[in-house]
């Protein structure tokens, strides 16, 4: 369902971040085909270690050592961000191309219970979707205690089902947003 909403096409770029050893990296992998290229994050140093033995030969596969949300990479056409994060990471946003979609889950770190959302770039906006709740292990960089207490109030308060933008902006009113921060929000429009 997950790889499903990334829409992944032959040719394209597909970035995952938090690749673990690589299972759906093999999948997704397939999906871009021989023209299409993957970028692999994984930040725990042996499960990165696994990921780079694993593709080692595959020349559309880079296995990558380090921090997701913040290693720089290519302009893609797709995220896959399969850790859970309090906010959406400016560098992913950033590296989406015109019409790229990111695939995110905003979790609460207690118990990593959360929603996950399409995005997708539509010239320098943002079109945002929740699609299925989510149960997911941290993206330890992704998050910050302020993020925390906000996603945890807009998830008691739900709403998550009438979200259509992401703004990455301040300005937006309370009342159009489900969820916000300093400099962006999930918006109702």
């Amino acid at each position: 369902m997950l790889m499903a909403q990334a829409d992944s096409r032959p040719g394209e770029h597909l970035v995952h971040i938090g690749a673990r050893v690589g299972y759906y990296t093999a999948i997704i992998a397939h999906l871009v085909g021989e023209g299409g290229r993957v970028t692999a994050i994984e930040y725990d140093p042996g499960l990165a270690a696994r990921l780079a033995v694993n593709f080692a030969g595959q020349p559309n596969v880079r296995a990558v050592h380090g921090d997701g949300s913040k290693i720089d990479f290519d302009p893609a056409d797709v995220i896959y961000a399969n850790a859970g994060a309090t906010h959406p990471v400016d560098l992913w946003l950033d590296r989406l191309k015109d019409g790229g979609r990111l695939v995110l889950a905003l979790t609460k770190d207690k118990d990593a219970l959360g929603a996950w959302f399409r995005i997708e770039r539509r010239g320098h906006g943002f079109l945002a979707k929740w699609f299925s709740a989510a149960n997911l292990f941290p993206c330890e960089s992704a998050r910050d205690a302020e993020s925390e207490r906000a996603l945890v109030a807009a998830l008691e308060k739900g709403g998550w089902d009438r979200v259509t933008r992401l703004y990455r902006r301040g300005d937006v009113p309370d009342e159009q947003c489900w969820l916000k921060g300093a400099d962006w929000c999930l918006a109702y429009d």
